[in-house]
């Protein structure tokens, strides 16, 4: 008996090491086929479960994933961490009740988890309880404004993110407290651009863009990739009058990353600069791309009005209405109140729209890393800088 013991232990050890290997080697599949074929002969221990279990994952089998975890979780109840990854599951899953729960036993097991209370608001903004996700997030700062400085220091990042999303979460019902939580996040985490950008657009959407300029320029040092940074950006200096500053930070931005709204803001900025012709071009772009957002048109039926083409403009802002009623069930009555002035003017002239049907010049390539087939839209990972591009498909 003691030596068929040792035979058997000897066996695990060696099935736990040559996962590891696979596993540390990025060979999910290979590391899976080895663990399940030992499963099926002997119990396996908790740390040979837990590479089966991220081992799926890894492959988005989450479903297995999620049926190795909760082996897990039964094995050790009180341990919060099988919790925290089998709502991870879940919630890729779409299984959006069970990952609540699962984050909800993590952190009755442990509260002092501040990732998890991010998760969960996260969770609870879906389902639209947005009370409840303010008060997951308060929760979340209040454990760790009760840290010793040296715990704070290690989770200053979580911190930065819990503050940024309880202060989204407030900006209509606390502005104030809002506003000092945006200023919270950014003293927690000053390296994260994504901080800046939101308490930047934070003061940028309550009308005080001269302020958001300062918090915008230093979310752009921190990460000039992103180009929906320099976009907001360039909307802070057009509304602050400097149009031809905006366009510049525009114009800064990689041909292949200027997607729909970037083209559009750059037609705002030209439409600024007394341009209609120029600022007509990029929103026709634009709504091309991006057919169903009422926006582009609306734009371009102003464009079509500095330039004294009166029929198109309306043709193109009772398209923008229509599409608007469409997507939030009204229409706008800023469009309405331009069409029912615009038919009061006359005729001057009508532009051809086929002449800004020219093909993009600059082609860069890249790789798919997500698509949304529903929606038709994805990521490709540029191959020039590895940042992440948004775009959207018309069929």
């Amino acid at each position: 008996y003691g030596l068929l013991s040792f035979g058997y232990l000897a066996a695990c050890c060696g099935v736990v090491h040559l996962a590891r290997r696979l596993v540390d080697g990025e060979k999910w599949l290979d590391a899976i086929s080895l663990l399940e074929a030992a499963y099926h002969k002997h119990p396996l221990s908790d740390q040979s479960l837990e590479m089966l279990a991220d081992s799926y994952s890894r492959q988005k089998d989450y479903k297995n994933a999620i049926r190795v975890y909760l082996e897990l979780s039964e094995r050790q109840p009180n341990y919060a961490k099988w919790f925290y990854r089998l709502a991870f599951q879940y919630k890729m899953n779409k299984e959006i009740s069970k990952a609540t729960a699962a984050y909800e036993r993590c952190l009755q097991l442990y509260p002092r988890w501040l990732k998890a209370y991010q998760e969960l608001a996260r969770l609870y903004e879906y389902k639209d309880l947005l009370q409840e996700a303010r008060q997951v997030c308060k929760k979340g700062i209040e454990i760790y404004e009760s840290m010793t400085a040296d715990e704070r220091k290690k989770l200053s990042g979580v911190a930065s993110s819990l503050c940024s999303s309880a202060a989204r979460l407030m900006c209509e019902v606390e502005p104030q407290e809002a506003e000092r939580l945006f200023s919270e996040s950014v003293c927690s985490d000053a390296s994260n651009s994504d901080a800046w950008y939101r308490y930047g657009s934070f003061l940028l959407d309550n009308g005080r863009p001269q302020e958001a300029i300062q918090p915008l320029e230093t979310a752009r040092t921190l990460d000039p990739s992103k180009e929906y940074i320099p976009h907001k950006l360039a909307q802070a200096h057009l509304n602050t009058g400097n149009a031809d500053q905006a366009l510049r930070i525009y114009e800064s931005i990689a041909v292949h990353k200027r997607t729909p709204y970037i083209l559009n803001g750059m037609g705002k900025c030209l439409l600024e600069k007394d341009r209609p012709r120029d600022a007509l071009a990029l929103f026709y772009k634009a709504s091309k791309k991006e057919p169903t957002k009422g926006y582009h048109l609306e734009h371009m039926g102003l464009a079509l009005t500095a330039l004294g083409d009166r029929d198109q403009a309306i043709a193109f802002l009772t398209k923008c209405n229509s599409l608007l009623n469409e997507e939030f069930g009204k229409v706008s009555s800023g469009v309405a109140a331009k069409i029912e002035k615009l038919s009061k003017l006359p005729q001057r002239q009508t532009v051809d729209l086929s002449d800004f049907d020219a093909p993009v010049p600059t082609i860069s390539r890249g790789t798919i890393t997500a698509y949304v087939s529903g929606r038709g839209f994805g990521f490709i990972e540029d191959q020039t800088d590895r940042k992440k591009v948004f775009f959207h498909c018309v069929f």
